[in-house]
This record gives structure tokens, sequence and C-alpha cells, in this order.
């Protein structure tokens, strides 16, 4: 919508004629005068308008409607008030206007689904079934899987309790077969050792006898030290014997001191004789008293002993 402002008819306006800024310029000016103006302003819709406000004009045109050229005012008029009714406005309808600038209304939209719609509902209805269809033979078979999983695992456990069992039986069938091994061995060990202790033994008490036979069968040759020990050793078993008499080597008689006779007969109370025989072998002696006899030859001594040794390789059964 366009406005023009009503000139008034009753005023004639003034022309502007504006003052020279300077005086003394030289330059000449054409001179303009009002007829010109006017002409300019009367031709403006003839030579100035374009393809889009040509139509405009057409609908100006259309409404007959008359224009009055625009007479500019004195510049240092001002109009106190604008008076609305002083302006009309031009109401432009499409008429001259193409039909292509209307705003086209849309296509009525139908409540019903077209086939196409209903084609593509049903394959995306059918797709979505077997993908649920899917799903469930995957979650089927990975339960089925599971199942089969865990009872192999309760398989091979079982089967490595009955392994473990059997390897118990055998280990065990094993360490008894090696104890009764061991033992049969202990046994003949400790059965060899009698043996070779017996045999042994045997041996050492034949060595015993030779060696003594060979150490003191012609007696034993004894210092004075030595000798006087013995002697008060064979002395202590001759106590409550009566006067006693001692039968010694010569050799032996010689080592005894003089006085020895005095303190025998001091500690038995009774008369002691030393005598000097042959037939006592050196290292021994013969105690007789009026009620008994002592017996303190080597010979005597080295017969209790291999007795002794006799009576010990034959033991009691």
């Amino acid at each position: 919508m366009k406005s023009l402002y009503k000139a008034s008819q009753n005023e004639t306006p003034a022309a502007w004629n504006p003052p020279e800024f300077d005086a003394d310029s030289t330059v000449n000016t054409p001179s303009i005068n009002k007829e010109e103006i006017l002409s300019i302003f009367q031709n403006l819709d003839a030579n100035s308008l374009t393809t889009k406000s040509a139509a405009t004009g057409k609908a100006v045109k259309s409404k007959n409607i008359k224009f009055a050229s625009w007479q500019p005012g004195q510049l240092g008029q001002v109009q106190s008030k604008v008076n609305p009714a002083e302006w009309n406005f031009i109401e432009v309808t499409d008429t001259p206007f193409d039909k292509s600038w209307k705003v086209q209304s849309p296509a009525p939209v139908s409540n019903q689904p077209s086939l196409q719609q209903l084609e593509e509902n049903e394959t995306a209805l059918l797709i979505e079934r077997a993908r649920h269809q899917a799903e469930e033979i995957i979650l089927a078979a990975q339960a089925e899987a599971d199942d089969i999983l865990l009872q192999a695992e309760a398989e091979i456990q079982e089967q490595k309790q009955v392994g473990f069992q059997q390897g118990q039986r055998e280990a065990r069938a094993e360490i008894e077969d090696a104890l009764k091994a061991v033992h049969a061995t202990v046994e003949e060990i400790e059965n060899w050792k009698q043996e070779f202790f017996a045999q042994g033994e045997q041996i050492l008490i034949d060595m015993l006898k030779d060696i003594s036979s060979k150490m003191f069968g012609e007696g034993a040759k004894l210092n004075a030290q030595a000798l006087h020990a013995n002697l008060s050793r064979v002395m202590e078993n001759a106590h409550g014997l009566g006067a006693l008499k001692v039968f010694l080597n010569p050799n032996d008689a010689r080592l005894l001191d003089s006085y020895w006779s005095e303190q025998q007969m001091l500690i038995h109370g009774e008369p002691v004789k030393v005598i000097a025989s042959n037939s006592i072998t050196p290292g021994g002696c013969l105690i007789k008293g009026n009620i008994g006899t002592v017996d303190g030859r080597v010979e005597t001594q080295l017969n209790a002993i291999l007795k002794s040794l006799d009576e010990t390789e034959t033991p009691e059964e």
C-alpha cells in the first residue's frame, strides 16, 4: 500500500531560490525555472518506473485516480499539524499481478495410507518379526551351548575325580609293594647280621683263647709293684684259713721285700711264710692254709677265662 500527500489547492507555494554562497564566484550556474522542475515530476511515471513498479502504476490507473504535482513550499514554512484526512490510501489488489504470486494452498491430505506406505509398513513388520525370531534362535543356541559346556565341565570333573581315585589306589598299591620289599630286605639284613655276629663271635673267642694261651701259658713276668698288687688281691681271699704258706716262683720270691711276711701277719693275725717253688709259673701264687687253699696260679686263672669263653660260645636255649 502506498500513500500520497494531497497538496493544498488554495495555497500557492513560492519557488525556492537558494542564496548564493559566494558572491565573488565567477562560475555561471545555469538557471532552472519552475516549469522544468514540474515537468520532471510530471514525467516521472513514464521515464523512471521499473518493470515491478509498472504493475503498481497500472493498478493506480485502473482506479482512475488523478494526482496533483507536488509543489515544494518554502523551507522555512513547516506545517504545524498533519491531518490524516489529507492522506489518500490506494488499495492494491492482486488483479494486475500474475496468479503465480498467490500462495498455493497445499493439496488435501488423505487420511487413508497409500499402497506404498502399506507395503513399507508390512516390510518393516516382517523385518522386525524376523529380527525377533533371530534373537530368540541366538538366545536358545547360546543357552544350549552353555548347557553343553556345563555338562562337559561336569564330565571333566568326574573323570578327574575317577582318575584321582584310581591314581591313589595305584600309588597305594605301589607303596605297599615297596614297603613289603623294604621289610623283606631289612629282615634279610638282620638275619645276615646275626649270622655274621655269631660266626664272628666264635672267631673272636678262638682268637682270645689262642692269644691267652700264648701270652700266659708260661706265666707272666711281673715287676715288683705288679707282683705286690697281685699278691695283695689273692691274700684278701685267704682270710680265716689259719697259718698261711705262700708258694711263689723263685724269681718272684726274690722280688718281695723282706718285711712283706711280717706285714701280712699283722694284717691277717696269722703267721705267713713265703716258699719258693719251680712248679709255680711266674706271676702266679698258691696259698695254702690250715683249713683251705687259694689258687692264684696263672694257668689256673687262664683256664677260668677260657672256660667262661666256652660258656659264652654255647648260648642257653
